[in-house]
């Protein structure tokens, strides 16, 4: 009996791991992240989640509708960054873009593409232009 006590005081007690909550991907939790699209502002104004992917559209505002590729790409890199960072569990995201038109109020679709956490982290963020970009992003396409 002795012998017994002393195998298992050696034994380390495995502990059970604490349960993480799924991240929630939703409007309200990716508008903090990504903005809130307002008449001038860019940010997200949809997001559709599946068990694949999500997908956000986005809407992206420039005011003189001048280098909108790399203006947006400028602007979209911090977002993409902290969207990654924010949500752990989050890999493929696919982004439709809409720009404003030269009409105030109306957006017009302007690009799509898809990103994962592993693309992410092998992106030089820094100074990156829109032909960079484009050369990672996955499926990317121009309406």
């Amino acid at each position: 009996m002795i012998a017994f006590l002393g195998a298992c005081k050696g034994k380390a007690v495995e502990e059970a791991k604490p349960v993480v909550p799924a991240e929630i991907v939703s409007l309200e939790t990716l508008q903090p992240v990504l903005g809130e699209a307002k008449e001038d502002v860019p940010g997200v104004v949809d997001v559709t989640t599946g068990a694949a992917e999500v997908v956000i559209n986005y809407r992206y505002y420039d005011a003189d509708l001048q280098n909108i590729d790399n203006d947006m790409v400028t602007e979209l890199a911090p977002k993409i960054q902290a969207l990654y960072k924010n949500f752990n569990t989050l890999d493929r995201v696919v982004f439709r873009i809409s720009i404003n038109d030269v009409t105030p109020g109306e957006w017009k679709p302007y690009s799509s593409f898809a990103l994962t956490r592993k693309i992410v982290g092998e992106i030089q963020w820094s100074g990156i232009l829109a032909e960079d970009f484009v050369r990672y992003a996955l499926e990317h396409q121009r309406y």
